[in-house]
């Protein structure tokens, strides 16, 4: 299923002489500038030398949550010229399609004319850019082919609804190279390039931010490829150990705001949550709900709620299924501050969200602190609220300190707090209840089987609230502290 959305424009037919071309692009931009007085226009000028067909395409990635494209297609006048001029937003990045030649073009905040010229069949090769401030994308078209970025094959890794964009040759080197050949032969690449960078001069500063950030990124990327294909020869303890020793993103910075619309930079996002799921594997069954919790966790700001909504939207597409909307999109909509992703994916999901699967939650086994057995089926007739944890889970024990309060009033309206530990051993839940205090019924897990072969908790803590006919239900918000109201509702069900 594929919801891009794709916007065609076409320009008024370019006539053959200048004047009326630039008469042409003189009228496009009054008529465009009329729809918003915010309008950022730029005109695009180019002569295609051996045309391999009579038009060329303009478009740029206008949403970067629905990968929405604005595309528009100009027609070439008898001497194999086009000018069009668009509103490209805030977008820095344009892409130019002749045929079957693809490149793309770097527009800072003060270029208003973008002019350029090449060979059909050769777009790549013989790109040349004139006019004003031709340097950022003359350094570009050098540095690409010097580094054959845009000339590499790929491959996708692709798991818990998320893609990383890996390039083929540095897939086999992850596969064949030992860790420290692999390493110093990436760590070359990106010496090489930040030199290449540091040694141009005359590009503007916001271009130059962008290329040092792109470099880092794909630097970062390809550190953690290793780890993905590498999986199997890998014990997860051991990451954390090469997590230090190759200084795995040490170069960038996996929550900047300002970079969310680069492809570049969500494909890191994607392969540091990818790298997560290594560290702590999930039910494979469960993952996407394992890997909105690795971005919860992880990941802060714009980033987070960005990649939160991805995941849920990624999900969806794959097979249809609403059901981690469904759990998650409320608390998503309550927290997230920035409504245009929660807009996105009410409209895609649309009725999808109304219905929630009744599911009841398994029955389990449980041991009481006075010694007796219990099972979950005998809270029957109540709100439960289960909190499962260790005492070696920092944010379990945190956790427990701040929601004391709520926790303590909420169990006087009725509301069961069921604690189940999940430590090795019932000596050390014993020891560790006798020295922190946590409010509710405090129990020892002995058989959970069945609940965790239906229900995913890898990550700890992990919460789940069971109605009083023992289904499986949600609050609006993660936040425990600001959930009062629904657990009032709960009650008077």
């Amino acid at each position: 299923m594929n919801f891009s959305k794709i916007k065609y424009f076409n320009n008024l037919q370019a006539n053959s002489s200048k004047t009326t071309m630039k008469k042409t692009l003189l009228f496009a931009l009054v008529f465009l500038c009329s729809f918003t007085l915010n309008a950022r226009q730029v005109a695009f000028l180019g002569t295609v030398n051996n045309p391999m067909e009579s038009t060329v395409t303009v478009s740029f990635i206008h949403n970067e949550l629905l990968k929405e494209e604005m595309v528009y297609k100009t027609n070439l006048n008898e001497e194999n010229s086009f000018g069009i001029s668009i509103d490209i937003g805030q977008n820095d990045w344009v892409s130019i399609k002749h045929g079957d030649q693809k490149f793309k073009v770097f527009v800072s905040r003060k270029d208003t004319k973008i002019e350029f010229k090449f060979d059909g069949p050769f777009a790549g090769s013989t790109l040349q850019f004139v006019g004003n401030n031709v340097y950022n994308n003359s350094l570009y078209q050098s540095f690409n082919r010097s580094f054959k970025w845009a000339k590499e094959e790929k491959e996708i890794y692709s798991a818990g609804g998320l893609s990383t964009i890996v390039s083929k040759e540095t897939v086999q080197k992850a596969k064949s190279y030992a860790a420290e050949d692999y390493f110093r032969n990436i760590q070359t690449e990106f010496d090489n390039q930040q030199r290449y960078l540091q040694s141009q001069t005359n590009m503007d500063l916001e271009f130059y931010k962008y290329m040092e950030k792109a470099i880092s990124w794909r630097y970062e990327t390809h550190k953690i490829i290793y780890f993905l294909y590498n999986k199997e020869r890998i014990a997860p303890t051991e990451l954390r150990t090469y997590w230090v020793r190759y200084g795995l993103l040490r170069n960038t910075d996996v929550n900047d705001d300002s970079s969310i619309k680069y492809p570049e930079y969500q494909n890191l996002l994607n392969a540091f949550v990818h790298y997560l799921d290594l560290e702590l594997p999930g039910n494979p069954d469960g993952r996407d709900f394992s890997y909105y919790q690795f971005i919860n966790g992880n990941l802060t700001g714009k980033s987070r709620f960005f990649m939160l909504a991805k995941v849920m939207l990624e999900t969806y597409q794959m097979n249809g299924n609403p059901r981690l909307a469904q759990r998650k999109f409320k608390a998503y909509r309550m927290d997230n501050p920035y409504p245009e992703y929660s807009k996105y994916l009410e409209d895609i999901f649309g009725s999808d969200l109304q219905f929630v699967p009744k599911d009841y939650v398994p029955d389990f086994k449980m041991l009481s602190q006075n010694g007796d057995p219990l099972f979950l089926s005998d809270y029957r007739g109540k709100v439960v609220y289960i909190s499962f944890w260790a005492s070696w889970c920092g944010p379990c024990i945190k956790g427990f300190r701040e929601t004391h309060m709520i926790r303590s009033k909420l169990s006087k309206s009725g509301v069961v707090f069921l604690n189940v530990n999940l430590d090795e051993t019932e000596d050390l839940w014993r020891k560790t209840i006798d020295r922190i205090q946590v409010a509710g019924e405090n129990v020892y897990g002995i058989d959970l089987s069945k609940l965790k072969g239906k229900m995913d908790f890898s990550a700890l803590p992990h919460y789940i609230l069971m109605n009083k006919q023992g289904m499986l239900t949600f609050l609006t918000t993660d936040n425990l502290n600001r959930a009062s109201s629904d657990f009032e509702e709960l009650l008077m069900q």
